[in-house]
């Protein structure tokens, strides 16, 4: 379970679960993209469970964002690596 620890005092009392809990709201607002906070969840997230490379991710931003958007991937770009470095390997 993820959780973000910057909104959730709570932990869950179940002993069957792993919990990571991650303060992204803080980290978001600490790189300067307060409301990425999703973005950095996400990238710990992909750290953990390593479903797909980091770099698969990253195009997708480029992809979907560029053509409209192009300053969010940069934003959205710092705000996953921050979140993919805050766990450790």
């Amino acid at each position: 379970m993820f959780l973000n620890s910057s909104n959730i005092n709570t932990r869950p009392s179940r002993e069957d679960i792993s919990v990571s809990a991650i303060p992204a709201g803080e980290i978001a607002g600490k790189i300067g993209e307060p409301l990425a906070a999703n973005i950095v969840m996400m990238g710990a997230l992909i750290k953990k469970i390593g479903i797909i490379p980091p770099n698969i991710f990253r195009k997708s931003f480029k992809a979907i964002l560029e053509s409209k958007k192009k300053s969010l991937t940069d934003s959205n770009r710092k705000s996953f690596d921050a979140g993919y470095k805050y766990l450790k390997s």
